[in-house]
């Protein structure tokens, strides 16, 4: 879907009205989404800011919007939203059809203008619609009463074979229909690079392509069009490929349901998408990485395992994933994330109960996805929340799952704030012995709310049962965390997530601070900290060499390892 936002500024502020637009697959992600534009372009909206809140308006149809994903300054000078708050229109005087770099905006819309001759294509039937898109090189959301007429005859011309194929072959692809009139018209393009027009072309290969197409991630078609291009792409046997029921005419001997090819070698891949849904689950969780592609040694592989009946712990994912409509709906990459998260919460080396993997999956599905890092994290300490719960103020509560305050837990979110502040300082002291000039300037960054103390502030506020955890931690994460990753908002929140495990939680020992890195002609690569297990762990990342696990030393060596931290700095 497009989504379309003004961005008001204040008349205190003396700026200039911003809007943006990007497509989304959900108004969800659209949020999310408009933040991080925001946030990226340095907007700050809401009460005493210089900009109110951002307002969706309709999609304007004119062929000088701005690029996606950009926010432009220059749109509020051409139009005027009208008070309905929906509708754009050119200002007096203004150009509506502004000239634009067709190379840097190849996908916008070509303006029709919206009189009583025009009519949305959005209301013509599919077999119009599609017939538009297939002449139109742009993007068109508004046709003449001619280019109407037109594009009706082509619909019902037998004699146009390619049109009538491809209608046929959208009928047998349900994902097509939930796509957007602007995604359409993108499909019937990519359509028009892999089939030639001028081409006799089989209703299933097209069906074929159609569904790889729809199931595909948007980052990802632009590859998929260059690999059904070069060829490199086999067609699976309609037993275990897709449900649109594609067989080529090449029948040799069938293995394992892949249709063998002569020339089959070890770079031809087996596209995910157009497998059936147990398959595309399986071929995601036997990786560590997200997969589009399987070589038929992996094909094969995870065929076998999709009939080992024996193996309970891959039987209990499928059924419970089968038994969860929102993860059968889910793309290769949800797919990927979701089989991550299974691994990571339930051991392969124990048993599970069926019921226990279908409760979590439920939940997973119903978990907000800026959350489920949280929900993978207390799961897998063994703490079964239902939901990640937060306050009124949108500060995380422990919500009876986080109850073991140890030592040097927080007590009030303004004494968090403060060590943040002071763990962001690059000087070394004891966390319960906090030096006064320390201590005083970190209320001065708290006050003037100085990065990057702001963004850390802001996620750490959110994490369930952050006033449960040991001050030591709290140190240990910012200390190790990479230098300026506040500046990319999804990983930082991501490299909280992932480091903050009940285990991580629990230190009671601050980690040495990292020595600088000598410049070198390589990339010098970011700290790290090994998970031993048991509460212990390694340092090596952060001290260039072998040392031993600082965490959970007894007592009586605690001197022992400060003195030494003390000399390595």
């Amino acid at each position: 879907m497009e989504f379309f936002y003004v961005v008001k500024a204040t008349q205190k502020s003396g700026k200039e009205d911003a809007v943006i637009w990007f497509t989304a697959k959900s108004e969800a992600r659209a949020n999310l989404q408009l933040d991080v534009e925001l946030e990226d372009a340095g907007i700050e909206t809401g009460r005493g800011k210089d900009y109110a809140k951002p307002v969706r308006t309709d999609f304007p149809v004119y062929n000088d919007l701005p690029k996606e994903s950009t926010v432009d300054y220059t749109w509020c000078k051409r139009y005027k939203l009208q008070d309905d708050g929906r509708t754009w229109l050119p200002k007096a005087g203004a150009e509506s059809t502004g000239a634009m770099d067709n190379t840097a905006a190849s996908e916008t819309s070509v303006n029709v203008e919206n009189s009583v001759e025009s009519v949305p294509l959005e209301n013509r039937t599919p077999a119009v619609r599609f017939a538009v898109h297939l002449t139109n090189d742009k993007y068109q959301s508004y046709i003449s009463k001619e280019q109407q007429l037109a594009a009706s005859k082509m619909s019902l011309d037998e004699g146009n074979t390619y049109l009538q194929n491809l209608l046929l072959a959208k009928n047998d692809i349900p994902e097509v229909a939930e796509l957007s009139l602007n995604a359409k018209w993108k499909l019937v393009q990519a359509i028009k690079q892999v089939f030639a027009p001028d081409e006799a072309h089989e209703t299933e290969i097209i069906a074929a392509f159609m569904a790889d197409w729809a199931r595909a991630d948007a980052s990802d078609r632009n590859q998929l069009i260059e690999e059904w291009r070069s060829g490199k792409l086999n067609l699976l046997k309609s037993e275990s490929a897709s449900e649109t029921g594609v067989t080529t005419d090449q029948v040799l001997e069938p293995d394992n349901g892949i249709q063998i090819d002569e020339n089959d070698d070890e770079t031809t891949r087996y596209p995910v998408v157009r497998m059936p849904f147990r398959k595309q689950l399986l071929a995601q969780f036997s990786a560590d990485i997200l997969r589009h592609h399987l070589t038929r040694e992996e094909y094969e592989g995870i065929s076998a395992l999709e009939m080992d009946t024996d193996n309970s712990y891959v039987q209990n994912l499928l059924l419970a994933a089968e038994n969860c409509e929102e993860v059968k709906g889910y793309d290769t990459k949800d797919l990927w994330r979701y089989t991550d998260a299974i691994r990571k919460v339930f051991s392969q080396e124990k048993r599970h109960e069926l019921a226990l993997v279908l409760r979590f999956t439920r939940i997973w599905a119903a978990t907000d996805y800026i959350d489920r890092g949280i929900l993978v994290r207390e799961w897998a300490a063994g703490n079964l929340i239902s939901s990640v719960q937060r306050t009124d103020s949108g500060t995380n509560a422990d919500g009876g799952y986080v109850t073991d305050r140890g030592e040097g837990a927080h007590h009030t979110l303004d004494t968090l704030d403060l060590e943040i502040a002071c763990a962001l300082l690059p000087m070394d002291f004891h966390h319960f012995e906090i030096p006064s000039s320390v201590l005083r300037r970190a209320k001065e960054i708290v006050a003037k709310k100085e990065e990057p103390w702001k963004s850390w502030s802001a996620i750490l506020r959110n994490q369930p049962g952050i006033l449960a955890v040991n001050r030591a931690a709290i140190f240990n994460l910012i200390r190790i965390a990479p230098e300026n990753i506040h500046h990319t908002p999804a990983a930082h929140l991501e490299f909280v997530n992932k480091t903050m495990t009940a285990e991580f939680n629990s230190a009671v020992e601050l980690l040495p601070l990292s020595t600088p890195a000598v410049e070198t002609e390589a990339p010098v690569e970011q700290p790290q900290v090994e998970n031993l297990g048991s509460g212990m762990f390694s340092i090596d990342g952060l001290m260039g060499g072998n040392t031993a696990p600082v965490i959970d030393i007894p007592s009586n060596e605690v001197e022992k390892t400060e003195n030494t931290a003390e000399t390595t700095s």
